[in-house]
């Protein structure tokens, strides 16, 4: 699957699975779990009900807007957003290097 998915960005992943899903008829609702490399971060993309792809792409590019420069949550209309894991759990970048650090010496 990374394979296919070098050359497509996450948006471009999330919005061929959602028309693969939608035109399946899988039940509702669906979580997706995406790579979002702006972020670096595991994204978990709840969609509660069947939505019109265009509903969703405006969905996608309202967190997208909402997430600029500001928390990775997002509890739009349609979709939720959140963190694979909270941000507290998330390691330092200090606690990373110090980590690494540790492990060489």
């Amino acid at each position: 699957m990374t394979t296919g998915n070098l050359n497509q960005t996450w948006r471009d992943v999330a919005f061929k699975q959602y028309v693969a899903d939608y035109e399946a008829d899988v039940p509702f609702p669906i979580t997706y779990l995406i790579k979002v490399p702006e972020w670096d971060q595991d994204l978990l993309f709840n969609v509660p009900k069947k939505i019109s792809l265009r509903t969703f792409k405006n969905s996608v590019l309202g967190f997208c807007r909402a997430a600029q420069g500001a928390d990775l949550i997002y509890d739009g209309e349609h979709i939720s957003i959140q963190p694979r894991k909270a941000s507290s759990a998330l390691p330092k970048e200090t606690e990373t290097h110090q980590d690494q650090d540790d492990i060489l010496t």
